[in-house]
């Protein structure tokens, strides 16, 4: 119990930059609802939505080329309106992706208009957080700020597939993809 409230003073300590912790809840939140959902998107694909592995694998393929086509877009966008509006502007349009993911079971929704939104959204968050996060840093303390970032990641990352595997057991996707959704 002793090491844990250690690691949280230190974390404290590490962050009494207001922005750099920003980013460290507004990172912790988006990779918690994403963590939710995301290793269960081939499941639902395959088991609610009638999917083979080869329409999984296609979708998976969708989302890597629209995300190497939109990337030097979102680096662009994220010069020219800032930093934390690009981020923001990921925000809504990952909601969009994990409604499209719903409503692909009761219309005729195509799985590229997901995996577009999907790749869009996260070219959006991350070139902007990789720029916000630089930005806020402390270069002196960048080793120590990037290791709090990627601690953060693995324990949300490990605690959201828990979390999610409960919810759909629970209550099914449905109730999960608004969870996620509020969560963003």
């Amino acid at each position: 119990m002793q090491n844990h409230i250690s690691y949280l003073h230190q974390l404290l300590r590490a962050t009494k930059n207001k922005e750099l912790m920003e980013v460290y809840i507004s990172v912790a939140l988006r990779m918690f609802a994403f963590s939710l959902v995301g290793v269960f998107v081939p499941v639902y694909f395959i088991r609610d939505l009638g999917f083979t592995v080869n329409g999984v694998l296609m979708f998976y393929l969708v989302w890597a080329i629209i995300t190497l086509l939109f990337t030097p877009i979102a680096t662009k966008m994220a010069v020219k309106y800032g930093f934390k509006n690009t981020m923001l502007l990921g925000l809504p349009i990952a909601v969009v992706y994990l409604i499209l993911l719903y409503a692909m079971k009761s219309y005729d929704i195509h799985y590229f208009w997901a995996a577009a939104a999907s790749a869009i959204s996260m070219q959006l968050y991350w070139i902007g957080f990789h720029f916000s996060f630089a930005e806020s840093s402390d270069k002196k303390k960048r080793g120590e700020e990037v290791s709090w970032w990627y601690t953060i990641l693995l324990v949300v990352g490990l605690l959201g597939p828990i979390a999610g595997g409960i919810l759909i057991g629970a209550v099914g996707f449905k109730v999960l993809f608004i969870i996620a959704s509020v969560l963003m």
